[in-house]
């Protein structure tokens, strides 16, 4: 094996972007529903405000965060990773 190969390898996988999501919770409506939504109408999570957030990477549940503020930015405090049993 070429180790100078390795070697960049690992150096372009370091930089290889990838996607990450925080789900805030979900809600079924109907198609009535979503079709009457309108700006200022409150859709109610199934989440309660205490539960840990899903951080999802590349569409997979990956760890557990809790939400938060970073000087003027939302953000998200890693709590742990999400046991393999749960997806």
């Amino acid at each position: 094996v070429d180790q100078e190969w390795v070697g960049r390898f690992k150096r372009e996988l370091l930089n290889v972007k990838i996607d990450m999501a925080v789900e805030l919770g979900h809600v079924s409506l109907s198609s009535r529903d979503l079709a009457s939504l309108k700006t200022g109408d409150v859709l109610v999570l199934n989440k309660d405000i205490s539960d840990d957030l899903q951080v999802n990477v590349q569409g997979l549940p990956k760890y557990l965060a809790r939400p938060g503020r970073l000087n003027d930015n939302m953000a998200v405090k890693i709590m742990g990773p999400i046991e393999k049993q749960l997806y």
